[in-house]
């Protein structure tokens, strides 16, 4: 590394010098340009550090520590160069091992401009490979600008052989892969991911969206995420030296049975860079460097097995020259007999250079009027922007007409081609719909899944994810830990009907995961899912050979693993129960699941059953229950929790062809049951409403009216436990056709979305609409 020549150092901090002053008629010196440039450096990072402090600039990000989560994957990176683009792809018209690997026809090529280029497998090990399999990598490297740099390209093509490779090569591990490939790639990087590694968030890949954190009056710059391991010190004691510094260590992982903490922090310094490290520093014109430079090193370090509640890094690890700044503190910890983590974000975020008392008055001004206007609890979304989008002369408007306040009605998306029902759910404070649609003649049947996202500001999408030969299914979304899942019932290899689902990480992918050993032979089934104790239940409806009925089934997927090999689920299991149809579940009061059905045996009644949860991974099932109803029922469940922990049951009742909402209300621990009657009003053909719960506990059923030909309406009532139900209100008027196909759903801020299907003569079309219940 390089060390520079210069006759001597002149800055002194302590004489208060602001500026050099070049004299006539005398030799031009190193000492005194370096000092003019040390005075200007030393009075920002002063300034910064002073009057701005340590943090992320608000409206940035950077430096967020983030778990990984991707243990036993493949990843594989080329380092890049200054003025350069770098490109690994996976050449999918040779490679045979591609998909089983996780590089996908949608996760085969990824690219860094200036920066290193890195890509990182979906799939995990064990890998199903087999003798003779081929991936095949090229990487590019092509000049961004008129450099006169030279593009260059390389390909190596990797054959996975049985033998010394693999212990056994159709349930390879990811080290054995990684190893395989970093022998016939030698310029590659390659290696398997580590199940404690985890991300350090950077930006979009430019200087200008890259993440950032200032330092003691150091800007730190981060343009790309990456993980611990990728960072050019891991394991790298050649690199370590010869910056005169320690190397990354490897993190020893969880320690789930001691109580402890890792801190993450940031290490920055300084040094010298020279023409042998850099040779655009060499002047062509007179072929020698002039000049060398200053460049800023950054690399997060782990200190593993620090104190419990640790906030700042401790002197004894401290070197002189270097700044530091804690970003993050993992801490392990025992509760009920199990190991848990936890990860506090230790960063100061929206570092501003308005002053903390003028910052103070503003915040405070802010708050009082958005209380006054809104209430206390209102908050912005996490884009920075209202949540409320409506006036309060709109708000007011709708309440004297009767109605429910919020954004006007929404196009989605239309198309000549029939839709499913639509669902909606919320997912770290972003919106989700999905449903399914037919995209090919209005005869064939060829259903695919369409996505569409909302942002805080617009919808995005729609997205297609999956395709092919499915009956019509209602999709379903559900809210998981690893983020937003999506479930469908469709056909495989046209033959046979199958449970799938993908997740949304950053974006929807064309990724479907197909439950193993699940067979479905009812045409109209649907699933419903619940998250429970890092368990993803599964229920649906199908044929029960023995009794000749309908039963509900069930199967778990086991915590932490992806659900793509029948040793993550427990296997298909029925769930003890007569002549059921129609599930729907909810975790009562008590921490254990409910579930209920309708009766398909010609009574009129709901039944239910409730698992004992308090083992989780030997759950029992106690009897089956049944509520009578004096009413035939006529639709599908749909159930909610208030806060007093109470079971609601809303269901729609035909009688006299006038069809009716009702509800179940089930107080298993004081009151027992009450039956009641909601509505009076004609329901349209979907028989079904849709109800839902916020965090206060007040309830929302929300239901399509009939209101004669061919048209129908959205209508609401609310159930508080202060004032009771309140009066229905009108939320969408003059739906034309059915009306079938209402979902809603309610964000972080309680408002209410409800999405739906509009039959527009040859078209369809999925819209939404945001209301807010409380202004």
């Amino acid at each position: 590394m390089g060390k520079g020549n210069f006759s001597r150092n002149t800055f002194d901090k302590l004489k208060h010098y602001v500026g050099v002053r070049l004299q006539q008629g005398v030799p031009i010196v190193d000492a005194d340009w370096n000092e003019l440039e040390d005075i200007r450096k030393f009075e920002l990072e002063t300034f910064l550090k002073w009057f701005v402090g340590d943090g992320v600039p608000l409206g940035n990000d950077g430096f967020k520590i983030e778990h990984a989560n991707e243990g036993g994957n493949i990843r594989l990176s080329m380092s890049g160069e200054f003025g350069m683009q770098t490109i690994i792809t996976i050449d999918h018209s040779q490679s045979t091992a591609a998909d089983i690997l996780g590089f996908g026809s949608a996760n085969c090529s990824a690219a860094g401009n200036g920066l290193s280029a890195r890509l990182s497998g979906t799939a995990k090990e064990p890998f199903a490979l087999r003798d003779g399999t081929l991936l095949v990598i090229n990487v590019k490297r092509s000049p961004l600008s008129s450099t006169g740099k030279a593009a260059w390209s390389r390909t190596w093509k990797v054959v996975f052989q049985n033998g010394a490779q693999f212990k056994d090569i159709g349930k390879a591990t990811a080290a054995e892969v990684a190893a395989a490939i970093a022998r016939a790639a030698s310029d590659l990087r390659v290696s398997a991911g580590l199940q404690n590694d985890f991300i350090i968030k950077g930006g979009d890949g430019t200087p200008e969206g890259a993440g950032r954190c200032l330092v003691e009056g150091w800007e730190v710059i981060n343009e790309c995420d990456l993980h611990y391991t990728d960072q050019q010190l891991y394991e790298n004691d050649t690199l370590a030296a010869a910056l005169g510094v320690d190397p990354l260590l490897p993190l020893t992982g969880q320690k789930p049975d001691q109580a402890h903490s890792n801190l993450y922090y940031l290490d920055v310094w300084e040094r010298v860079v020279d023409e042998h490290e850099d040779t655009d520093l060499v002047n062509k014109i007179i072929g020698v460097p002039t000049c060398v430079r200053i460049k800023r090193e950054w690399v997060v370090r782990g200190l593993e097995g620090c104190e419990k509640n640790t906030v700042t890094v401790p002197e004894t690890i401290r070197r002189q020259g270097h700044v530091y700044y804690p970003l993050a503190r993992l801490d392990y910890y025992q509760q009920y007999g199990r190991g848990f983590t936890m990860l506090a974000d230790l960063r100061r975020t929206g570092v501003t250079i308005v002053s903390q008392p003028d910052l103070e008055k503003i915040t405070v001004d802010v708050k009082a009027i958005a209380s006054d206007a809104f209430g206390a609890d209102y908050r912005l979304a996490h884009t920075g922007r209202s949540y409320i989008n409506t006036s309060l002369r709109e708000a007011i408007n709708a309440v004297l007409r009767g109605h429910m306040p919020g954004m006007p009605a929404q196009s989605l998306a239309k198309t000549n081609h029939k839709k499913t029902r639509p669902s909606i759910v919320e997912g770290n404070e972003v919106m989700h719909v999905c449903w399914q649609e037919n995209r090919g003649s209005v005869t064939a049947d060829s259903w695919c899944l369409s996505f569409m996202v909302y942002d805080g500001n617009a919808w995005n999408g729609p997205t297609k994810v999956g395709g092919g030969n499915a009956h019509p299914c209602n999709p379903f979304l559900l809210e998981g830990d690893e983020g937003v899942l999506a479930l469908w019932v469709g056909d495989y290899d046209r033959r046979k009907r199958c449970i799938f689902y993908t997740k949304y990480v950053d974006e929807w992918k064309d990724v479907g995961i197909m439950i193993p050993d699940i067979l479905i032979s009812n045409e109209e089934c649907e699933v419903f899912a619940i998250m429970h104790n890092d368990y993803l239940w599964l229920f649906w409806m199908d044929a029960d050979t023995e009794s000749g009925k309908n039963a509900i089934w069930y199967n778990r997927r086991k915590p932490y693993t992806t659900g793509r090999d029948s040793t993550d689920w427990e296997g298909k299991r029925k769930v003890p129960g007569q002549s059921a149809g129609d599930p729907v579940a909810i975790v009562d009061g008590n921490g254990n699941l409910l579930v209920l059905w309708l009766s398909q045996d010609g009574s009129p009644s709901i039944r239910s059953i409730t698992c004992d949860l308090k083992n989780p991974s030997s759950p029992s099932w106690g009897q089956e229950e049944t509520h009578a109803s004096t009413q035939k029922i006529s639709g599908g469940l749909s159930v909610v929790k208030d806060k007093t922990n109470d079971i609601w049951v809303f269901f729609s009742s035909e009688e006299n062809f006038k069809t009716s909402l009702w509800y179940l209300r089930i107080r298993p621990d004081h009151q027992g049951v009450a039956l009641v009657q909601l509505t009076t009003g004609q329901l349209c053909s979907d028989s079904t409403g849709r109800a839902i719960s916020n965090r206060e506990g007040d309830i929302f059923i929300i239901w399509n009216k009939f209101v004669g030909g061919k048209i129908s309406e959205i209508w609401c009532r609310c159930y508080t436990s202060d004032h009771g139900w309140g009066q229905e209100m009108q939320i969408v008027p003059g739906i034309f056709g059915t009306g079938g196909g209402i979902s809603a759903a309610v964000d972080s801020w309680d408002n209410i979305w409800a999405v739906y299907i509009n039959n527009m003569g040859s078209q369809r079309e999925i819209s939404c609409r945001k209301l807010l219940p409380y202004i």
